[in-house]
């Protein structure tokens, strides 16, 4: 714990950011390091060190870690976003299991494995 903690004053030049626990995830692959999972007391924490170390140059990879329901959704709401801004040449962004598209939010619907639109962003 006091590793990380070290790394995100440090390294990040974060302050005040509260860890819940931290611990090595020993992969089948053995693949070596071994990757630190951390749980932080609230979102906003989160979100800061996830932003600090996509901005930093430090070779230290930090990326979210997400349910396979999600990272399923996510894949199929990319690859739907990829086949339709081809036809609009528009941009579009993925949010934890949401798809930001021409003005509308997206949804993955499991039950019909389709995508669904929610909402308009105005």
């Amino acid at each position: 714990m006091n590793l990380i903690t070290q790394f995100i004053e440090t390294t990040l030049n974060l302050e005040d950011i509260n860890v819940e626990e931290a611990y090595r995830v020993q992969e089948e692959s053995g693949k070596r390091p071994f990757p630190i999972r951390i749980k932080f007391s609230n979102l906003k924490d989160r979100n800061i060190v996830l932003t600090a170390g996509r901005q930093s140059k430090t070779g230290v990879k930090i990326s979210e870690e997400f349910t396979e329901n999600v990272k399923n959704a996510r894949k199929q709401l990319a690859a739907f976003a990829r086949q339709k801004s081809r036809e609009t040449k528009s941009r579009w962004a993925l949010q934890e299991d949401k798809l930001y598209f021409n003005k509308k939010i997206y949804v993955f619907n499991e039950e019909s494995s389709t995508v669904e639109p929610i909402s308009d962003i105005s």
